[in-house]
């Protein structure tokens, strides 16, 4: 856990940082004295920091700041991440992937329309998938049905 303070309208705040470990992207929860926490991660794509559910915002950009003399970055920027949107039953789906071939198998780290990695897959034979979710992220309420349905959509679309 680190601390820094931060001007915030007139007057000076403590920040508590906990980095939260993820072997995709930098991700830590912030906790400001007057009760206000997020989670912060790095967007893959551009290195700019994300606030969870609000997005770039002002706040994740000075903390994206401050966070780079405190933690080592653990996130490859630049990386491309190819988007699909697709509704199933009046049910939207809108994710990101990066798709890696190690070996012989085809690997894939699926984001979030909010750019946070939600888990990764391995493709093991025609319609077989192995899935790896980080401890961590089980407090991350993402619909459980990504699960089943991005294997699916990546077969259906041979991505």
């Amino acid at each position: 856990m680190h601390t820094i303070f931060l001007q915030i309208r007139d007057a000076i705040q403590s920040v508590q940082i906990t980095e939260i470990l993820n072997p995709v992207q930098s991700m830590v929860f912030i906790e400001f004295e007057n009760g206000y926490g997020n989670i912060f991660f790095m967007d893959c794509e551009s290195g700019r920091w994300v606030e969870q559910d609000l997005g770039f915002t002002r706040l994740a950009e000075i903390i994206g700041n401050e966070l780079k003399y405190i933690i080592k970055p653990g996130v490859v920027e630049d990386r491309e991440i190819k988007w699909i949107k697709k509704s199933i039953n009046l049910e939207l789906f809108h994710f990101g992937y990066s798709k890696f071939i190690s070996g012989e198998e085809q690997r894939y780290e699926i984001f979030a329309s909010n750019k946070r990695y939600m888990f990764s897959l391995i493709k093991i034979g025609e319609g077989a998938w192995k899935i790896f979710k980080i401890p961590l992220t089980q407090d991350w309420k993402f619909s459980t049905r990504y699960a089943r349905i991005v294997p699916f959509l990546l077969e259906t679309f041979n991505l």
